[in-house]
């Protein structure tokens, strides 16, 4: 994840530190640098942080939660990653998925918490059925998944 209306900074650092872009997608692009394959969506500006369209608020931490050849890096919440798997699981079947499907969808869970992740999936069942407005999307916080 980056910060979207600063897409030009980090495409330099992306470059300065030897990345190079491999792939568009439709939500951002992938990068390789050092032999690792980069996930890069941009969150957007909500007010003093950014979020990741259409996922709850806190997805994109502001503090560096992991790191990469010695540097710290801001990752997205295990939350976000765990909600794109939510949508992957109405939309493909299981009998579709990959290996490496069920294996990073399992390290997800295992990561969050299977309790957590049980109480994510019941919002994002209640978000999928009946889609909130940005009003009261606002009010959830991460927090209130893990309780």
């Amino acid at each position: 994840m980056y910060p979207g209306d600063r897409i030009t900074e980090f495409l330099a650092l992306l470059h300065s530190l030897g990345g190079v872009i491999t792939e568009q997608t439709s939500y951002g692009f992938l990068a390789e640098m050092q032999g690792i394959l980069l996930d890069c969506e941009p969150c957007i500006r909500v007010e003093e942080s950014y979020e990741l369209e259409g996922l709850p608020p806190g997805t994109c931490p502001s503090e560096p939660t992991g790191s990469l050849g010695g540097r710290m890096l801001r990752c997205t919440s295990w939350a976000a990653i765990l909600w794109d798997y939510f949508y992957y699981i109405e939309e493909v079947p299981q009998s579709e998925w990959r290996p490496k499907d069920f294996s990073s969808f399992a390290l997800a869970r295992e990561s969050f918490g299977e309790t957590a992740t049980q109480n994510l999936h019941e919002q994002f069942k209640t978000f999928w059925l009946h889609p909130l407005t940005l009003t009261e999307r606002e009010v959830l916080t991460i927090d209130a998944f893990t309780a």
